[in-house]
């Protein structure tokens, strides 16, 4: 006991207690959850968790700040169970997990209106070819030319005859359209792409998405305050916005649900969104209105 008196004169035992010292660890997942965004961690200590992750996602990477470490475990109950490592450091750390799409589907363009899908394996980090487009038309798996065996593909109908034509040439390992080619596999990854979401006098569900390529994602967004309607929006990078109305409904509690599609491009995106006062102008008398 810390409030013990000796008044004994012979010799006494006295044994230390102490408290170890806590630090805060801030998760920061990417494509995955935990059931709090902060635990604890004793000095020179250890603690394991496991984190959800979104469904075909893996732990592709992770990283601490301030010495921590953490050692990937196994996955259990579709969790994915991590041990982040104190090391004897003191102070606090950000640790950031990032899932990743264990494949996805890659679409390369090659001239005119030629597009070769891939699929890609996130693990090794190569994509094979599984299909091939002429415009909208799917290679019908026949043979152009002697050889060896391809996919061709023709536009009769623009009656440009065999000009027009591409084949996934297995045999050679290329993919070629009017004196263009792609590689039948190459290197590949399956990271997200990153979409940020600004909305001026207004809020959204989220202030960044993330998306494959040609994959479309919701989200909704609303005006601070009454009397306001969506004036615009806009993507960068050829990014389009499906199912916003201008004007509309002025309420502060509207919400909108739109779609934002990624159009098969291969980097982010910046999506903006802005509301204005609404207002309407009564006429009076024989004068004129004109503007907004």
């Amino acid at each position: 006991d810390e409030n013990a008196i000796v008044n004994n004169a012979h010799d006494h035992n006295l044994y230390a207690k102490w408290i170890p010292h806590t630090y805060n660890v801030s998760l920061n997942i990417r494509m995955g959850s935990y059931d709090t965004d902060t635990i604890t961690i004793n000095h020179d200590g250890s603690k394991t968790i496991s984190l959800t992750p979104e469904p075909e996602y893996y732990l592709a990477n992770s990283v601490c700040t301030n010495g921590y470490t953490v050692d990937k475990g196994e996955i259990v109950d579709g969790k994915q169970t991590v041990t982040i490592n104190n090391n004897g450091n003191v102070g606090d750390s950000n640790s950031s997990f990032a899932f990743m799409k264990e494949s996805c589907t890659i679409r390369k363009y090659g001239r005119a209106s030629w597009n070769a899908y891939y699929t890609c394996n996130a693990a090794t980090g190569t994509a094979t070819m599984t299909s091939c487009y002429w415009g909208n038309t799917y290679c019908n798996g026949g043979r152009y030319g002697g050889g060896n065996p391809r996919y061709t593909c023709y536009e009769s109908s623009s009656g440009l005859g065999s000009n027009l034509y591409g084949y996934c040439n297995s045999g050679l390992g290329t993919v070629t359209t009017n004196g263009g080619a792609l590689p039948l596999s190459m290197s590949c990854t399956c990271d997200d792409l990153a979409v940020e979401i600004k909305v001026t006098d207004g809020t959204s569900s989220d202030n960044i998405i993330y998306l494959q390529q040609d994959e479309t994602k919701q989200i909704t967004i609303k005006p601070d305050k009454e009397g306001y309607e969506l004036e615009s929006y806009s993507c960068t990078n050829g990014y389009t916005i499906s199912g916003a109305v201008v004007g509309g409904s002025t309420s502060a509690g509207h919400e909108q649900t739109i779609t934002i599609n990624n159009n098969g491009n291969q980097v982010g995106s910046e999506c903006t969104f802005k509301y204005r006062r609404y207002c309407t102008v009564t006429k009076k008398g024989n004068g004129s209105v004109t503007g907004n």
